[in-house]
């Protein structure tokens, strides 16, 4: 899967290609199988956490952005300057 990713990926220009990031999942599940359910449960919830704090992170740039536009709208209906 891996092979056919990069192939799909850079040779074929696919940018939505998949296989990549599954084959990537399937090599750190495959590793994790003999692992103790209590230690699989800690790194699931650390994974997750760190997952929402990125979103959240990301969201929160994703607001400033759109005020930013608003205020610059709102200096362009003045004919404000926008330096």
């Amino acid at each position: 899967m891996l092979v056919f990713g990069l192939i799909h990926g850079y040779l074929l220009l696919w940018t939505g290609e998949i296989l990549y990031d599954y084959a990537l999942m399937g090599f750190i599940v495959y590793s994790s199988r003999n692992m103790a359910p209590l230690k699989l449960t800690i790194v699931a919830l650390i994974l997750f956490s760190v997952g929402s704090l990125w979103s959240y992170v990301d969201y929160k740039k994703d607001v400033k952005f759109m005020e930013d536009v608003a205020l610059i709208k709102t200096y362009k209906s003045e004919n404000k300057n926008l330096n």
